[in-house]
């Protein structure tokens, strides 16, 4: 699954509280956007909210290379952004940098118009799994009612993660464990009634 595609940071924040307050565009919400949006190189900004799990929330920004994010890590406009999530009770509950590209000829998935996108990491993938499962998941997902388009591609770093369902990953009870290699994928439905697929559903904006 080798990719020419630029670089996806994933940002995972934890909410303390109710984040319907929180996310308001006009306020410090939208400050730590901007914050983000200042940085070098980047090409492209979304998020959302878990449908499931409110109180967290993914943060996706996209440069052309892993080591422009890892700059943004050590800049200014990052520990701007650090001390505003703070203000708003959150908290980064982990980052990782996926290859993410669209599979599909009208991808409507991760904010390009898609009401609900449905995402999860396979774990531990293999030459095989990437050259033949990936493949006919993407082929066979397009033609399901209600897809409207599917993405993904190979996370760059081993991930620490507490594997399971989202909801037990940020509840911080489980047994972390890490993985050296994993595919990042979503898909665009039109409804989270018609969402046939595993994972988490956010609807990215």
């Amino acid at each position: 699954m080798t990719s020419n595609a630029p670089v996806t940071q994933i940002i995972h924040l934890g909410f303390k509280r109710n984040t319907d307050a929180n996310l308001d565009d006009a306020g410090l919400w939208s400050e730590a956007l901007n914050a983000c949006e200042k940085s070098p190189g980047l090409q492209r900004l979304y998020w959302a909210r878990s449908l499931e799990h409110p109180e967290h929330v993914e943060l996706h920004l996209v440069r052309q290379s892993l080591s422009q994010h890892q700059d943004y890590l050590k800049s200014p406009n990052h520990k701007t952004f650090l001390a505003i999530i703070e203000k708003l009770s959150a908290q980064i509950k982990s980052i990782r940098h996926a290859q993410i590209k669209s599979w599909t000829p009208t991808d409507k998935s991760l904010a390009r118009g898609a009401p609900v996108t449905g995402t999860a990491i396979y774990f531990n993938t293999t030459e095989v799994w990437n050259d033949y499962v990936w493949p006919l998941w993407t082929h066979i997902v397009r033609h399901i009612d209600g897809c409207i388009g599917c993405s993904g591609g190979p996370l760059l770093e081993p991930v620490t993660v507490v594997p399971g369902l989202l909801g037990e990953g940020l509840s911080g009870k489980g047994e972390e464990k890490t993985f050296e290699t994993g595919v990042e994928r979503e898909a665009g439905w039109e409804s989270e009634i018609v969402r046939k697929d595993d994972g988490s559903s956010f609807s990215y904006r």
